[in-house]
């Protein structure tokens, strides 16, 4: 299903859209406001996710923290991030998460 844009719904030579400076107080008073746009942006009563992705766009907060790590630890996650190609503060990372999912089952 192809996701319809604005400027491919509307044309812009279309004079029953109002302007931003056309629709005002009164327009809104009346619900005139939204006179001459189209229903393609009506809400559905019913949306399909079953195809959505959970946490696609989710981000965790990250924190910078000075910590101490023996030298022996960072030259191994320095190596096998070069193997991995991956940053070695996510490796390090992943290897906390694992250790903090084990502790708190």
């Amino acid at each position: 299903m192809k996701i319809m844009e604005y400027k491919d719904i509307i044309d812009k030579s279309d004079d029953n859209i109002p302007d931003d400076k056309s629709v005002g107080k009164k327009e809104f008073e009346n619900g005139k406001a939204d006179e001459g746009i189209p229903d393609y942006f009506e809400m559905k009563n019913e949306y399909d996710f079953s195809k959505g992705i959970r946490g696609r766009f989710y981000k965790p907060k990250k924190m910078q923290k000075t910590i101490r790590i023996d030298d022996d630890v960072l030259i191994f996650f320095h190596r096998l991030s070069a193997i991995r190609k991956i940053g070695y503060q996510t490796l390090i990372n992943e290897a906390l998460r694992k250790v903090m999912n084990k502790e708190t089952m």
